[in-house]
Protein backbone atom coordinates (compact mmCIF):
# COMPACT_ATOMS: atom_id res chain seq x y z
CA UNK A 1 0.00 0.00 0.00
CA UNK A 2 2.58 2.12 0.56
CA UNK A 3 4.54 1.98 -2.98
CA UNK A 4 0.45 2.60 -4.17
CA UNK A 5 0.63 5.62 -2.42
CA UNK A 6 4.21 6.76 -3.54
CA UNK A 7 3.41 6.41 -7.33
CA UNK A 8 0.01 7.62 -6.26
CA UNK A 9 2.03 10.92 -4.94
CA UNK A 10 4.39 10.89 -8.07
CA UNK A 11 1.18 11.28 -10.46
CA UNK A 12 -0.90 13.72 -8.30
CA UNK A 13 2.26 15.84 -8.56
CA UNK A 14 2.54 15.94 -12.36
CA UNK A 15 -1.23 15.74 -13.01
CA UNK A 16 -0.97 19.39 -10.48
CA UNK A 17 1.91 20.99 -13.02
CA UNK A 18 0.01 20.12 -15.96
CA UNK A 19 -3.05 21.99 -13.97
CA UNK A 20 -1.70 25.00 -12.64
CA UNK A 21 0.27 25.74 -16.36
CA UNK A 22 -2.03 25.32 -18.30
CA UNK A 23 -4.76 28.04 -16.04
CA UNK A 24 -1.87 30.30 -15.95
CA UNK A 25 -1.13 29.95 -19.75
CA UNK A 26 -5.33 30.37 -20.41
CA UNK A 27 -5.26 33.42 -17.71
CA UNK A 28 -2.48 35.36 -19.40
CA UNK A 29 -3.89 34.86 -22.87
CA UNK A 30 -7.33 36.07 -21.82
CA UNK A 31 -5.30 38.74 -19.80
CA UNK A 32 -3.79 39.71 -23.01
CA UNK A 33 -6.50 39.81 -25.15
CA UNK A 34 -8.35 42.28 -23.31
CA UNK A 35 -5.29 44.23 -22.32
CA UNK A 36 -3.68 44.34 -25.66
CA UNK A 37 -4.53 42.22 -28.34
CA UNK A 38 -1.66 43.16 -30.26
CA UNK A 39 0.56 40.82 -27.89
CA UNK A 40 -0.84 37.49 -28.99
CA UNK A 41 0.83 38.39 -32.68
CA UNK A 42 4.27 39.74 -31.59
CA UNK A 43 7.22 37.12 -32.14
CA UNK A 44 8.13 36.49 -28.38
CA UNK A 45 4.30 35.89 -26.54
CA UNK A 46 4.48 32.65 -27.14
CA UNK A 47 7.98 31.78 -25.87
CA UNK A 48 7.66 33.97 -22.72
CA UNK A 49 4.45 32.66 -22.20
CA UNK A 50 5.72 28.81 -22.11
CA UNK A 51 8.90 30.08 -19.90
CA UNK A 52 7.01 31.89 -17.46
CA UNK A 53 4.40 29.46 -16.88
CA UNK A 54 6.37 26.07 -17.76
CA UNK A 55 9.72 26.64 -16.92
CA UNK A 56 9.24 29.34 -13.87
CA UNK A 57 6.20 28.23 -11.83
CA UNK A 58 6.00 24.87 -13.75
CA UNK A 59 9.41 23.57 -11.87
CA UNK A 60 9.26 25.68 -8.72
CA UNK A 61 5.87 23.77 -8.42
CA UNK A 62 7.06 20.53 -8.84
CA UNK A 63 10.43 21.20 -7.08
CA UNK A 64 8.62 21.75 -3.85
CA UNK A 65 5.97 19.13 -4.42
CA UNK A 66 8.51 16.72 -5.00
CA UNK A 67 11.94 17.75 -3.33
CA UNK A 68 13.02 14.69 -0.67
CA UNK A 69 12.36 15.72 3.29
CA UNK A 70 15.60 13.94 3.73
CA UNK A 71 19.00 14.36 1.71
CA UNK A 72 19.11 11.25 -0.15
CA UNK A 73 22.68 9.45 -0.38
CA UNK A 74 25.32 10.62 -2.65
CA UNK A 75 26.17 8.44 -5.10
CA UNK A 76 29.68 7.91 -6.64
CA UNK A 77 29.55 9.68 -10.51
CA UNK A 78 31.03 7.98 -13.40
CA UNK A 79 32.88 9.97 -16.37
CA UNK A 80 30.65 9.54 -20.04
CA UNK A 81 33.94 9.76 -22.72
CA UNK A 82 34.02 12.34 -25.53
CA UNK A 83 33.59 9.36 -27.41
CA UNK A 84 31.08 7.38 -25.72
CA UNK A 85 28.88 10.82 -25.45
CA UNK A 86 29.08 11.46 -29.46
CA UNK A 87 27.97 7.95 -29.90
CA UNK A 88 24.93 8.41 -27.62
CA UNK A 89 24.15 11.82 -29.00
CA UNK A 90 23.75 10.26 -32.91
CA UNK A 91 21.82 7.09 -31.02
CA UNK A 92 19.63 10.40 -29.59
CA UNK A 93 18.99 11.57 -33.34
CA UNK A 94 18.83 8.61 -35.22
CA UNK A 95 15.65 7.80 -32.78
CA UNK A 96 14.14 11.16 -32.61
CA UNK A 97 13.70 11.04 -36.79
CA UNK A 98 12.96 7.41 -36.38
CA UNK A 99 9.96 8.03 -34.40
CA UNK A 100 9.06 11.22 -35.68
CA UNK A 101 8.47 9.34 -39.34
CA UNK A 102 6.21 7.34 -37.59
CA UNK A 103 4.46 9.96 -35.92
CA UNK A 104 4.02 11.19 -39.33
CA UNK A 105 2.46 8.07 -40.45
CA UNK A 106 -0.34 8.11 -37.47
CA UNK A 107 -1.11 11.72 -37.70
CA UNK A 108 -2.05 10.92 -41.40
CA UNK A 109 -3.72 8.24 -40.86
CA UNK A 110 -5.92 10.14 -38.37
CA UNK A 111 -6.08 13.00 -40.68
CA UNK A 112 -7.72 10.67 -43.10
CA UNK A 113 -10.10 9.22 -40.87
CA UNK A 114 -11.30 13.06 -39.30
CA UNK A 115 -11.36 14.64 -42.90
CA UNK A 116 -8.62 17.12 -41.84
CA UNK A 117 -4.84 16.97 -41.25
CA UNK A 118 -3.42 16.94 -37.78
CA UNK A 119 -1.52 19.69 -36.69
CA UNK A 120 1.97 20.07 -34.74
CA UNK A 121 2.23 22.43 -32.03
CA UNK A 122 5.52 22.57 -31.65
CA UNK A 123 5.45 24.15 -35.34
CA UNK A 124 2.96 26.50 -34.50
CA UNK A 125 5.47 27.62 -31.75
CA UNK A 126 8.65 27.97 -33.57
CA UNK A 127 6.82 29.61 -36.57
CA UNK A 128 8.43 33.08 -36.73
CA UNK A 129 9.60 33.05 -33.74
CA UNK A 130 12.55 35.56 -32.59
CA UNK A 131 15.87 32.92 -32.83
CA UNK A 132 17.40 33.97 -29.74
CA UNK A 133 14.63 34.07 -27.70
CA UNK A 134 13.53 30.65 -29.18
CA UNK A 135 17.00 28.72 -28.49
CA UNK A 136 16.84 30.19 -25.21
CA UNK A 137 13.81 28.65 -24.46
CA UNK A 138 13.09 25.93 -26.28
CA UNK A 139 17.01 24.55 -26.83
CA UNK A 140 18.48 25.63 -23.63
CA UNK A 141 15.56 26.66 -21.03
CA UNK A 142 13.37 23.75 -21.85
CA UNK A 143 15.90 20.85 -21.61
CA UNK A 144 17.35 21.94 -18.05
CA UNK A 145 13.97 21.91 -16.79
CA UNK A 146 12.88 18.93 -17.99
CA UNK A 147 16.04 17.26 -17.11
CA UNK A 148 15.36 18.02 -13.59
CA UNK A 149 11.57 17.40 -13.56
CA UNK A 150 11.98 13.97 -15.29
CA UNK A 151 15.30 12.43 -14.87
CA UNK A 152 16.67 14.06 -11.38
CA UNK A 153 13.73 15.02 -9.18
CA UNK A 154 10.96 11.62 -10.66
CA UNK A 155 13.84 9.27 -11.28
CA UNK A 156 15.55 9.41 -7.53
CA UNK A 157 12.10 8.57 -6.58
CA UNK A 158 11.73 5.99 -8.85
CA UNK A 159 15.22 4.31 -8.78
CA UNK A 160 14.82 2.22 -5.77
CA UNK A 161 12.44 -0.09 -8.20
CA UNK A 162 14.69 -0.75 -10.44
CA UNK A 163 16.43 0.58 -13.52
CA UNK A 164 13.85 -1.25 -15.78
CA UNK A 165 11.18 0.31 -13.91
CA UNK A 166 12.67 3.82 -13.33
CA UNK A 167 13.57 4.07 -17.00
CA UNK A 168 10.15 3.35 -18.25
CA UNK A 169 8.00 4.38 -15.82
CA UNK A 170 9.68 7.97 -15.95
CA UNK A 171 9.91 7.85 -19.98
CA UNK A 172 6.79 7.74 -20.00
CA UNK A 173 5.70 10.29 -18.02
CA UNK A 174 8.05 12.42 -19.47
CA UNK A 175 6.06 11.07 -23.65
CA UNK A 176 2.87 11.93 -22.10
CA UNK A 177 3.75 15.58 -20.70
CA UNK A 178 4.78 16.46 -24.22
CA UNK A 179 0.60 15.98 -25.09
CA UNK A 180 0.48 15.34 -28.14
CA UNK A 181 1.32 12.69 -30.96
CA UNK A 182 3.66 14.64 -32.89
CA UNK A 183 6.61 14.57 -29.99
CA UNK A 184 4.99 11.65 -27.99
CA UNK A 185 6.91 8.61 -29.18
CA UNK A 186 10.19 9.96 -29.85
CA UNK A 187 10.36 11.68 -26.13
CA UNK A 188 9.37 8.24 -25.07
CA UNK A 189 12.79 6.83 -26.27
CA UNK A 190 15.08 9.99 -25.91
CA UNK A 191 13.78 9.51 -22.45
CA UNK A 192 14.21 5.85 -21.84
CA UNK A 193 17.90 6.95 -23.31
CA UNK A 194 18.53 10.00 -21.27
CA UNK A 195 17.34 8.23 -18.46
CA UNK A 196 19.38 5.51 -18.51
CA UNK A 197 22.75 7.82 -19.18
CA UNK A 198 21.50 9.39 -15.57
CA UNK A 199 21.45 6.31 -13.84
CA UNK A 200 24.84 4.35 -15.15
CA UNK A 201 26.25 7.49 -14.55
CA UNK A 202 24.46 9.23 -11.46
CA UNK A 203 25.12 12.44 -13.25
CA UNK A 204 22.58 14.83 -15.13
CA UNK A 205 24.29 16.96 -16.95
CA UNK A 206 25.04 14.55 -19.84
CA UNK A 207 21.45 14.20 -19.61
CA UNK A 208 21.07 17.93 -20.27
CA UNK A 209 23.77 18.37 -22.73
CA UNK A 210 22.44 15.66 -24.90
CA UNK A 211 18.87 17.15 -24.25
CA UNK A 212 20.04 20.95 -25.26
CA UNK A 213 21.63 19.57 -28.25
CA UNK A 214 18.99 17.32 -29.84
CA UNK A 215 16.43 20.25 -29.54
CA UNK A 216 19.34 22.84 -30.61
CA UNK A 217 19.97 20.55 -33.90
CA UNK A 218 15.75 19.94 -34.30
CA UNK A 219 14.30 23.77 -33.29
CA UNK A 220 17.55 25.63 -35.14
CA UNK A 221 20.07 24.26 -37.12
CA UNK A 222 17.82 22.08 -38.88
CA UNK A 223 15.09 24.43 -39.62
CA UNK A 224 17.18 27.03 -40.70
CA UNK A 225 19.24 24.51 -43.27
CA UNK A 226 16.31 23.15 -44.66
CA UNK A 227 14.53 26.23 -45.06
CA UNK A 228 17.43 27.86 -46.34
CA UNK A 229 17.40 29.87 -49.91
CA UNK A 230 20.75 28.18 -51.11
CA UNK A 231 19.99 24.63 -52.21
CA UNK A 232 23.34 23.50 -50.86
CA UNK A 233 22.09 23.89 -46.97
CA UNK A 234 18.96 22.43 -48.12
CA UNK A 235 20.69 19.05 -49.69
CA UNK A 236 22.85 18.78 -46.49
CA UNK A 237 19.83 18.92 -44.13
CA UNK A 238 18.01 16.61 -46.08
CA UNK A 239 21.77 14.30 -46.06
CA UNK A 240 21.85 15.14 -42.27
CA UNK A 241 18.57 13.47 -41.65
CA UNK A 242 19.69 9.78 -42.95
CA UNK A 243 22.78 10.17 -41.46
CA UNK A 244 21.50 10.34 -38.10
CA UNK A 245 19.13 7.65 -38.99
CA UNK A 246 21.23 5.09 -40.52
CA UNK A 247 24.35 5.76 -38.25
CA UNK A 248 21.42 6.00 -35.00
CA UNK A 249 19.94 2.46 -35.74
CA UNK A 250 23.68 0.72 -36.37
CA UNK A 251 25.00 2.48 -33.19
CA UNK A 252 21.83 1.66 -31.32
CA UNK A 253 21.74 -1.87 -32.42
CA UNK A 254 25.66 -2.64 -31.81
CA UNK A 255 25.42 -1.06 -28.40
CA UNK A 256 22.45 -3.00 -27.40
CA UNK A 257 24.62 -5.78 -25.60
CA UNK A 258 26.59 -3.16 -23.28
CA UNK A 259 23.12 -2.01 -21.78
CA UNK A 260 23.06 -2.83 -17.95
CA UNK A 261 20.08 -2.82 -16.12
CA UNK A 262 20.53 -3.34 -12.39
CA UNK A 263 17.34 -4.48 -9.29
CA UNK A 264 16.29 -2.48 -6.76
CA UNK A 265 15.63 -2.25 -3.30
CA UNK A 266 12.07 -3.04 -3.84
CA UNK A 267 10.58 -5.84 -6.31
CA UNK A 268 7.23 -5.99 -7.88
CA UNK A 269 6.35 -8.22 -9.80
CA UNK A 270 3.17 -8.96 -12.62
CA UNK A 271 -0.28 -7.67 -11.78
CA UNK A 272 1.09 -6.03 -8.60
CA UNK A 273 3.46 -3.78 -10.29
CA UNK A 274 1.25 -2.68 -12.94
CA UNK A 275 -1.36 -2.33 -10.48
CA UNK A 276 1.37 -0.31 -7.94
CA UNK A 277 2.73 1.52 -10.56
CA UNK A 278 -0.60 2.96 -12.78
CA UNK A 279 -4.13 1.79 -11.22
CA UNK A 280 -3.96 5.25 -8.57
CA UNK A 281 -5.84 7.95 -8.42
CA UNK A 282 -2.58 10.45 -8.77
CA UNK A 283 -1.82 8.27 -11.94
CA UNK A 284 -4.49 8.17 -13.53
CA UNK A 285 -5.61 11.53 -12.82
CA UNK A 286 -2.35 12.08 -14.99
CA UNK A 287 -3.47 9.70 -17.43
CA UNK A 288 -6.20 11.57 -18.25
CA UNK A 289 -4.98 14.78 -18.85
CA UNK A 290 -2.12 14.11 -20.87
CA UNK A 291 -4.87 12.45 -23.04
CA UNK A 292 -7.11 15.29 -23.05
CA UNK A 293 -4.18 17.21 -24.17
CA UNK A 294 -3.85 14.67 -26.97
CA UNK A 295 -7.37 14.47 -28.38
CA UNK A 296 -7.49 18.43 -28.15
CA UNK A 297 -4.83 18.66 -30.39
CA UNK A 298 -5.90 15.97 -32.83
CA UNK A 299 -9.35 17.61 -33.46
CA UNK A 300 -8.75 21.54 -32.58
Amino acid sequence: MEHKKNFSYMGLCLFLVIVVVNALQIGITLLATLLSPGLLESSWFSMALVFITMHVCGLSLYYILMKPKEPLPIKEKSKLSVGAFIKIFIICMGATYLFNFVSIGINFLIGLLKHSPVGNPLDAVLANQNLPLQIFVVAISAPIIEEIIFRKLLLDRLRPYGDKSAIWVSALAFSLFHGNLSQALYALVLGMIFAYIVIRTNDIRYSIALHILVNLFGSAIMPLLANSSNIAFVLIAGLLVWVFLIAGIILAILNAKRVVLEEGEFQLKGFERFKTYYLNIGMILYFISCIIMFILVIFM
